[in-house]
Parts: structure tokens; C-alpha cells; sequence
């Protein structure tokens, strides 16, 4: 019996309106049954409506197939903020088991003032 998993990603947030970001969901080996599972994504430190706009479904995968994606929206801003995140849980499979319950996507704030914009190396000053 297959695996099915969901990826992890990482993406930056952008400045306004709204982003697509397709997630994958793999099988670990095609099947000769048609396989379903369920998603939802969740909020972690990522907040629906705020950050990400909640999506839900079921995925079909036919006979032979090994991947499925399904596309969530992204709300930029440019507000600085520190890194967010948001999991896609999997849950209900058919003719398959799930490997890991949930996958993490990873928001990276690109706005200047963000945490992650203002990474700077400091060097040492010597003097004689």
C-alpha cells in the first residue's frame, strides 16, 4: 500500500494582493486502485485571512498516478514581521496510508525592517 505525503515549502511573502502557491502531495508508488485523501490547512503562526487564505478539498489520484497539487492563496503586506508558517494536514485516506500528517509552509517576510531583511554580519574592529 502507497505512502502519501504533502511537501514543505518555503516562499516569500510579497508586498500585496494575493500569491499562489501550489502544494504537492505524492504518493511514495503508483497504485493500480484510485487513491484518495483529504487536506486542510491549518494556522500555525500564519493566521487565515491574514496571511494565507484557507483552503480545503479532496485529492484523487488515478491508477497509475503519483502526484496531485492544489493551489492556496498567499496575502502580501509590507508590514515587517517575523517568519510565519501555516501546516496542510492530510487525513481520511483511501487505498493508501498517510507517511506524515502534515506538511509546513514556510512564509519569509520580505518587507525592509523585517527580522529576515535585516540579517547584517558585524565584523570586528581593529584598531593599531
Amino acid at each position: 500500500m502507497p505512502l502519501i505525503a504533502v511537501n514543505n515549502l518555503v516562499i516569500s511573502e510579497g508586498d500585496a494582493g494575493e500569491q499562489m502557491v501550489t502544494v504537492t502531495v505524492s504518493l511514495s508508488s503508483s497504485s493500480a486502485l484510485t487513491t484518495t485523501v483529504n487536506f486542510a490547512t491549518k494556522d500555525d503562526s500564519a493566521i487565515a485571512d491574514q496571511d494565507y487564505v484557507a483552503a480545503t478539498g479532496n485529492l484523487i489520484f488515478i491508477p497509475g498516478s503519483t502526484q496531485r497539487t492544489f493551489n492556496v492563496k498567499l496575502i502580501g503586506d509590507t508590514q515587517p514581521e517575523a517568519t510565519e508558517t501555516f501546516r496542510v494536514e492530510l487525513s481520511s485516506p483511501a487505498n493508501a496510508r498517510i507517511a506524515d500528517n502534515f506538511g509546513l509552509v514556510t512564509i519569509k517576510d520580505d518587507d525592509e525592517g523585517s527580522p529576515e531583511s535585516s540579517q547584517h554580519i558585524f565584523l570586528p574592529v581593529i584598531q593599531n
